[in-house]
């Protein structure tokens, strides 16, 4: 019985600390879930903060984006406004450009009226005046078969007398009159110095052209040929005009140069007289709208000064020098087209060419005829008072670059490429100026001679 009470109080006993032992397992597992639920409520605290966090980092971001976005949309706005304020000043710009243009072109059209009104002015005088003079030169003819006739007559007298009727005939003519009471006009006619003058610049230019076209036989050194020991020598027997930078000669440059320099400006002669005589003739044959619209197409080329606009149109087309000659054509050919305009309206009311009208002869035969033959004495002496200004505009070109290219040798390239020495080796630069300077007095002494000679008041005195 005791051992059942000992055993159930062990029992009891043991029962209790089990349950005891329950109690604290229990409270520790509470304690665990409280610990647990509160770390996992400190978690999603945690987690709640990160997302505020993130949640306003990303309403930041927003509020920078469309920050962003509003000085984007402002930027744009000021630049609209700034595009729109230039297109409005850019269209006031255009207008007042448009308006000065319209009046530049109303000031133009004005100024070319008043100039087609001198024009025509001037082209009734110059008709008028050279009505005058056909009358007058007729007229001078007339009276120079006269005396011709006379001077015959006289001396046909004077052969058939003789002995004391000859020596009475010598001191009658001598008076004025001869044996028979007849009078006798004797007129001394002076010497014509003019033909002089001509033959012999003639045969100065001649010797240009002789010297240009045998120029590499003429040569005694090779002009091409560089040899720096013998640069820039003085000159002396050996180099008649010493030598250059690269030692080349340049007395063989310079008649070599000759070839370019008048070969080119021959050549634009001829082109400039022909192109200009075709247009002048065709302008002042068929007169009307044709005329005036050719006629202001060369107002145009005049308008502006030859140099520059020779500049300009060598600088378009580039060096060389075909793009000289056609740069200085260019703005040569209205010279001859005035020219041979005014000649053939003043040669197209003659007499004769009524005449040849009413026998039947057609518009070329006309022209090559009765109009050319009569024109060509102006032309021919503009022509050769020409040469010696268009040498001087091709080497002038050469000379800034825009004409023969080195090493040709040319005179305006030859000084172009020699002016940096001018005070040091004074010949280098020199010698080609000095064979401009000749070529062109030679030339334009023809030209003034050739007019002189053509003028039939100076022809004969």
């Amino acid at each position: 019985m005791e051992d059942t009470k000992e055993k159930i109080k062990k029992n009891v006993e043991k029962t209790d600390r089990e349950i005891w032992d329950e109690q604290v397992r229990a409270f520790k597992e509470g304690i665990e879930a409280q610990e647990a639920e509160r770390k996992k409520a400190a978690e999603m605290k945690k987690e709640a903060a990160k997302e505020a966090r993130a949640a306003e980092k990303a309403k930041k971001a927003a509020e920078k984006k469309v920050a962003e976005e509003a000085k984007v949309a402002e930027k744009a706005k000021k630049a609209a406004e700034k595009k729109a304020a230039e297109e409005a000043k850019a269209t006031e710009k255009a207008k007042k450009a448009a308006e000065k243009k319209a009046a530049e072109e109303a000031k133009a059209t004005e100024k070319a009226k008043k100039a087609a009104e001198k024009e025509k002015a001037e082209e009734v005088r110059v008709a008028e005046k050279a009505k005058k003079e056909t009358e007058k030169i007729s007229k001078e003819d007339r009276l120079l078969r006269r005396e011709e006739k006379d001077l015959k007559a006289a001396a046909s007298v004077a052969k058939e007398n003789k002995g004391s009727l000859i020596k009475a005939n010598r001191r009658s003519v001598k008076k004025g009159k001869d044996a028979d009471g007849i009078t006798i006009r004797v007129k001394k006619i002076k010497k014509n110095r003019i033909k002089k003058k001509l033959i012999f610049f003639i045969i100065l230019a001649a010797a240009l052209l002789f010297v240009s076209v045998f120029a590499r036989q003429l040569c005694p050194y090779d002009p091409y040929k560089q040899d720096l020991s013998q640069a820039l020598q003085a000159p002396s027997l050996e180099h008649l005009l010493g030598t250059d930078r690269y030692g080349r000669d340049l007395f063989s440059r310079i008649i070599m140069g000759s070839q370019a320099s008048i070969y080119s400006t021959l050549l634009l002669v001829l082109i400039v007289s022909v192109i200009g005589t075709v247009f002048g003739v065709f302008c002042g044959w068929k007169g009307g709208k044709v005329d005036a619209v050719l006629m202001r197409i060369s107002d145009i080329f005049l308008a502006f000064p030859e140099l520059v606009f020779a500049l300009a149109v060598a600088g378009v087309l580039g060096g060389g020098i075909q793009n000289a000659i056609i740069a200085m054509a260019a703005v040569a050919w209205p010279k001859y087209a005035r020219i041979a305009r005014s000649q053939t309206l003043a040669q197209k009311e003659t007499a004769y060419m009524h005449a040849a009208r009413l026998s039947g002869d057609t518009t070329s035969k006309m022209i090559f005829r009765h109009i050319l033959p009569n024109i060509l004495g102006p032309l021919l002496v503009t022509a050769m008072l020409d040469i010696g200004t268009m040498m001087m505009g091709l080497s002038g070109l050469s000379y800034l670059g825009l004409g023969v290219m080195p090493p040709t040798a040319e005179w305006g390239s030859m000084m172009s490429e020699s002016r940096s020495m001018l005070q040091m080796y004074p010949w280098v630069t020199l010698s080609p100026g000095v064979a401009i300077f000749v070529s062109v007095m030679i030339f334009n002494l023809l030209g003034d001679t050739v007019r002189d000679y053509l003028d039939p008041k100076q022809r004969t005195k």
